[in-house]
Formats: C-alpha cells, structure tokens, sequence
C-alpha cells in the first residue's frame, strides 16, 4: 500500500507522462493485479480510451514464460468506454469484453456529444469567451476550440471529458471551463484550477453554424 501511494504521488504518473506508458515492454510484463493497479491510477482515467484498450489487448496476447493464460475479461470492467468510436463499441461488443451496461452508457455518451458539436456564440458581450467551436477527433473524444479574450489574447484547442454530467477542459491560465447542453443552447462556466474554486454563474451560447 504505501509503495501505491508513493507511486501515484509521484510525478511521473501525471497525465502528461503516463501515455508514455501504454508503449513500454514492460507494461507487458505486469501480472494480472498489476495491470488492474495500473489502470486503476487517477491519470489514467484521463487518457482517452482506445490507446488504453489497446494496450491492455496487447497485455493479453503477450507470450511470457512461466506466466499463466491471461484473460483480458477480467480487467476489461476496469477500462473506459467514454469516446470509443460505435466500430471499436461494436468490436468489444462482439467478443463479449464489455458489459451491457458499459455499452448502454458508452453510447448515451455519444447521442449527447453529438448534440454539443458544432459553433457557439455567447450571448454576453463582457462574457471573456465570444464562441467556441466543439468538433468530435479520430479517437472519438470532443476538441474544445475558441479565444479567451482577456488581454493577451490566448487561442483555445483543448479536449473535453465528462465529468458529473458536464464535458469539462483546461483552457489554460489556470482557468476550466465546462459545458453542457439546456435544450437549445449550451452552458458554459469558468472556474479556477486551484483546489475547491467555485464555479462562475453560467452563461448560455447559441448555435451559429
């Protein structure tokens, strides 16, 4: 337990390093509890999901000597499914190393995503971000993209992760932002970085393009 906490304190296992990671022989190597400690790691749950898939397969397939058969369906409950593409849902689907469940929330993910997709205008003048484009990338997370307007000016190109209900960003500065779809408009607020900083009150945007 305490060489856990000492690992997931350590600063290498930040999000910016531990995609390093999924590309290392060794990851290979690890047993079974291993690799469900691994990606049971805070940072990992900010990797986007398909390269964590992807690893763990190659986990499975991996011939070590003296290793027993490993069986991915034991770690697979332990994987994110948010921002799998409908093939790669339909993949794992297929041979039966995601649960119903898992299945049902990957896809009401997507139906609401794509209801974010598209550009937005504030309807605040002194609001400190006009518009913001949301596009959905290759691997099936949603890009955050626009200007924060405060002087320097600073462009925006970030991705989204859903977090309580809202899809949630760094946008820089020490600043996230967070959106969320009300009916025909999309809420956005602004919060600090810093440990327990209160959202800012939201402010709505609409539709343009």
């Amino acid at each position: 337990d305490d060489l856990k906490a000492a690992c997931v304190a350590c600063r290498s296992f930040d999000v910016d390093c531990i995609a390093k990671v999924l590309d290392l022989h060794a990851l290979t190597r690890l047993s079974e509890a291993g690799l469900k400690e691994f990606v049971s790691l805070k940072s990992c749950g900010t990797l986007t999901s398909q390269p964590l898939w992807e690893a763990c397969n190659k986990w499975a397939c991996a011939t070590i000597d003296d290793d027993l058969p490993r069986d991915l369906t034991k770690v697979a409950p332990l994987l994110p499914v948010h921002g799998l593409p409908c093939a790669y849902l339909a993949e794992l689907n297929a041979k039966g190393l995601i649960s119903a469940d898992q299945l049902s929330r990957a896809l009401r993910n997507i139906n609401v995503e794509m209801g974010l997709i598209g550009s937005w205008k504030s309807q605040d003048q002194e609001f400190r971000i006009s518009s913001l484009t949301i596009d959905m990338e290759s691997d099936g997370y949603l890009k955050l993209s626009g200007v924060d307007k405060p002087f320097p000016c600073q462009e925006i190109n970030c991705s989204l992760k859903l977090e309580d209900g809202w899809h949630l960003a760094n946008i820089g500065r020490f600043k996230l932002l967070r959106v969320k779809r009300e009916n025909q408009e999309l809420s956005v607020q602004i919060s600090s970085t810093a440990k327990d900083s209160a959202w800012s009150n939201a402010t709505s945007f609409r539709r343009w393009k």
